[in-house]
């Protein structure tokens, strides 16, 4: 292989990448169509997409309609259900004129990726399979806490101090070292989870007893952090924990 060739080839492998990125960033940033809990695509918009005509892709399902499972590979809205559907797609430019309308699933978009066949229509494909239909779930324990999730620390901090004869500084101090925060504003609701359970056998009488331990060592040792987040709103930045 000469150098031009070569030279050739990695110009045409850079330029694909390029279009590759730019399909995702394309596929990331088209409207969500949602429908029966899963993202959903037009027949209209896939055959933009693919590059391809709204009668091709029709002829492709029309000749193997046998491949294509109603509630797997498509849904097929009509009647009241499209009126009430049809002002979520204007970005979609659905004709007035329409009667019924097939919203395509991922599976549904491969199918017709594999019969249009062309270098398009699969790096389209995979743009979407990965920017537009994917789902990503998000862990609500990850998500920030509110005041009112974090409510349950504050008593639970003077529950503690009453149980075991100390400060309710020492309650804070065990709720942040459990969650790993420097301050209850800065807990996730999982950490506000995790903290209510480190403080509950100190509440309830029943933890270790070198945990009891660490309990009187805060006793005589009163933290320099007060906490004293009490209403439902955060704290100003003069208040720490």
């Amino acid at each position: 292989m000469n150098d031009r060739v070569s030279e050739e080839l990695l110009a045409s492998a850079a330029g694909r990448y390029v279009s590759l990125q730019a399909l995702k960033v394309r596929a990331a940033a088209l409207p969500k169509i949602r429908w029966k809990g899963q993202n959903v695509i037009t027949t209209e918009l896939l055959a933009k997409l693919y590059g391809t005509d709204v009668k091709n892709v029709q002829m492709n399902y029309s000749r193997n309609a046998a491949r294509f499972d109603e509630g797997i590979h498509f849904f097929k809205v009509s009647g009241k259900t499209l009126v009430d559907l049809r002002p979520t797609l204007s970005g979609s430019q659905i004709s007035a004129k329409t009667r019924s309308l097939m919203l395509w699933t991922e599976r549904g978009a491969t199918r017709h990726a594999k019969m249009i066949e062309t270098d398009q229509a699969w790096d389209m494909f995979v743009a979407l399979e990965d920017h537009y239909f994917k789902q990503f779930e998000v862990d609500p324990d990850s998500e920030p806490s509110t005041a009112e999730d974090r409510r349950p620390l504050h008593i639970a901090a003077y529950d503690l101090a009453v149980k075991n004869r100390g400060l309710i500084s020492a309650g804070h101090t065990i709720h942040n070292e459990a969650a790993g925060s420097t301050r209850y504003s800065k807990m996730t609701k999982g950490g506000v989870k995790v903290a209510l359970q480190a403080s509950r056998p100190l509440i309830d009488r029943t933890a270790t007893e070198s945990d009891f331990v660490r309990m009187d060592s805060r006793k005589r040792r009163p933290t320099k952090i007060v906490q004293l987040e009490l209403g439902l709103s955060d704290p100003g930045p003069s208040i720490l924990e």
